[in-house]
Formats: C-alpha cells, structure tokens, sequence
C-alpha cells in the first residue's frame, strides 16, 4: 500500500519525537523510584529524630535536646544548600562538549519542510512561520535578561 505525503511527514514526526518519548517515560520511572524511596526514608528520619530527641532530653534535658536536634537540622541543610550552590554553579560554567548541528542542516528535516509546504501550500505556512519566529527571538531574549539580572545581584 502506497503512503501519501502525509503519512510520511507523520512518519518523520513520529521518528523525531520517539527519543524524547522514551526520556520522558524514563524521567517518569526514575521519579517513581525516587518517590518510593523517599517516604520509607523520612518515616526512618522521623523515628531516628524521635529517638535522638528522647535520648538528648533524659541526659541533657527538654531545652538542650531541642536546641542539639534543631542545630543538627540547621547543618544538614546547610550542607544541602551549599551542594545544591556547587552544582548549579557547575551547570552554569558547563561548555557543551559537542553541539549538535542546527535541524535546517538536516536532509530528513529539510523534506519534510519542503513536503509539508506542498501539502498545507504557501500561504497558510507564512502566519506559522512568523509566529514561530517571535517564538524563537522571545526564548533568545529570556536567556539573556536571567543572565543580566544574575550579574546585577
């Protein structure tokens, strides 16, 4: 059975947007992962603490136990900022090791565009095709407006 123009840029969609699929889907199973370990971790932290709190509070007293626990709390998230700080300044330094070549590069990219204009015609892609430049001069000027309030703090 032969395909129509259309089902092979429907095809060529499917292929460009498989890959980001199956990230998505492992993103999704990873946090559930996550979230499975989290809530047996902090019923453990909650325990731990209780158990620290009785502890300091029969050798020490009510005061000094809450005011151990609470400076503890205070230095692990302390230590949690500070990390949380170090990696997004790593991010943030991070060259991209090898940039991917711009998609108009792209031959399957390129018939696709050629095909769809046959398809849709001229005069209905132009309106697209203005909006989606505003788009992309709106995304390019966000990036520099963050890094300009960044450098003015």
């Amino acid at each position: 059975m032969k395909r129509g123009a259309s089902g092979a840029v429907g095809g060529l969609l499917t292929e460009l947007t498989r890959p980001l699929s199956r990230a998505v889907s492992d993103a999704a199973r990873l946090a559930g992962w996550g979230v499975a370990v989290a809530i047996p971790a902090a019923v453990a932290l909650v325990f731990f603490s209780l158990a620290a709190f009785v502890w300091a509070e029969e050798n020490y007293g009510t005061v000094e136990a809450a005011l151990l626990l609470g400076a503890i709390f205070l230095l692990i998230a302390g230590a949690i900022v500070l990390a949380a700080w170090v990696h997004y300044r790593r991010l943030r330094e991070r060259v991209p090791a090898a940039s991917s070549p711009p998609l108009w590069k792209d031959p399957a990219i390129v018939a696709a565009g050629v095909e769809l204009v046959r398809i849709v015609g001229i005069r209905r892609i132009i309106p697209a095709i203005a909006l989606g430049a505003v788009i992309v001069a709106a995304l390019e000027i966000a990036p520099n407006r963050r890094q300009a309030d960044t450098k003015s703090h």
